[in-house]
């Protein structure tokens, strides 16, 4: 899941072709997200991916949210099934 949409973003990208896929999520990043519990991330949200992965502030502010919205898919089966996530 979280590889298709790598790839998405990377082909949809006009500039992607001066900077490697790696640099949207690596391999290793997307196994990391892979174990953050979904109670985690109902608590936490998608600040918790930009932490997990020791990313800096704008790959979070750039990516955090549609990761995190794809693992909500993939936990829930979709986002209408998905609780919802209350900043505090």
């Amino acid at each position: 899941m979280l590889i298709a949409w790598r790839q998405k973003i990377y082909d949809s990208d006009s500039i992607g072709f001066l900077y490697d896929i790696q640099d949207i999520i690596t391999e290793d990043g997307i196994d990391l997200v892979a174990k953050i519990s979904p109670s985690r991330l109902r608590r936490d949200g998608p600040d918790v991916i930009t932490r997990e992965l020791e990313e800096t502030f704008e790959w979070g502010s750039r990516y955090a949210q549609e990761v995190f919205e794809q693992v909500q898919k993939y936990d829930y089966g979709g986002l209408d099934k998905v609780p919802t996530y209350r900043q505090q």
